[in-house]
């Protein structure tokens, strides 16, 4: 037979394992809330960066049509 004794330590040790849990879920809660965070900088920063390529590419073609231009002016 369990005495109330042995009751007693399963129990604590039950509520150390629910602690344990619950400390590891709010850990993880706090890791994913940071990725999240991360994630949407980097997405951000990645619209930033396809902008200013699309300018430049703009800049270069621009470039390139007006030598061309010079090109076929001095021929």
């Amino acid at each position: 037979m369990t005495t109330e004794n042995e009751l007693q330590a399963e129990l604590h040790r039950l509520d150390e394992k629910v602690d344990a849990l619950l400390r590891l879920c709010r850990s993880l809660q706090h890791a994913n809330q940071e990725l999240i965070e991360q994630n949407e900088q980097l997405t951000q920063e990645r619209a930033q960066l396809v902008e200013k390529a699309a300018m430049a590419r703009n800049r270069v073609e621009a470039m390139v049509k007006r030598l061309r231009t010079l090109g076929q002016e001095n021929l």
